[in-house]
């Protein structure tokens, strides 16, 4: 995983995945100078269950969430698009960035939270919406929650049907509106 060349640590990146002893080693890579090893390192260190990916996670973001692979691949992970890391995130100095990139980054968070339908997680992105950080960004929250409610396999026809109802609804109106369906 220290080879000169980038091609073979990406490589490694990649075998490592397989193999918890090589957890730390895909940490490490995170902060490799090459943006295509770091990029591997991510989707590496999504394959484990760990609590230590999410510093790691917002750490890459802060270099390169301007960059839509790098924003999917921490979304492709179960850590990195959670409320919890939402929350993380958005507490943290990259969280402070309120560019586009950054509007898009925390709404296809919020999609895929929607999208899976998972009560428990949709209660607990519901109840972040009231943290003091998060209410800058309440309305990207609940336009991403919304369209993954709207566009997820795991949604009843009925709760589909209010999900296109609420894409007319502004901020507190569609917000209280999901809190009831969501108790």
């Amino acid at each position: 995983m220290q080879d000169a060349s980038r091609g073979v640590r990406r490589n490694a990146a990649i075998l490592a995945e397989r193999y918890p002893d090589c957890y730390n080693d895909l940490i490490a890579l995170s902060k490799d100078p090459s943006a295509k090893v770091v990029l591997q390192s991510v989707l590496s260190l999504g394959e484990f269950k760990a609590k230590n990916n999410t510093p790691v996670f917002i750490d890459v973001l802060g270099r390169y969430g301007y960059d839509r692979n790098f924003q999917m691949a921490v979304l492709s992970t179960d850590a990195g698009s959670s409320p919890q890391f939402l929350k993380a995130v958005l507490e943290s100095p990259v969280g402070a960035n309120t560019s586009k990139p950054w509007n898009d980054f925390v709404t296809d968070l919020c999609y895929v939270i929607g999208a899976r339908n998972n009560k428990a997680q949709v209660k607990n992105l519901m109840e972040l919406t009231n943290v003091a950080t998060m209410k800058p960004r309440e309305g990207v929250i609940l336009k991403g929650l919304r369209r993954g409610l709207e566009n997820s396999p795991n949604v009843d026809a009925t709760l589909k049907a209010r999900a296109k109802d609420w894409s007319k609804l502004e901020s507190p109106a569609l917000k209280d509106s999901l809190i009831k369906n969501f108790k």
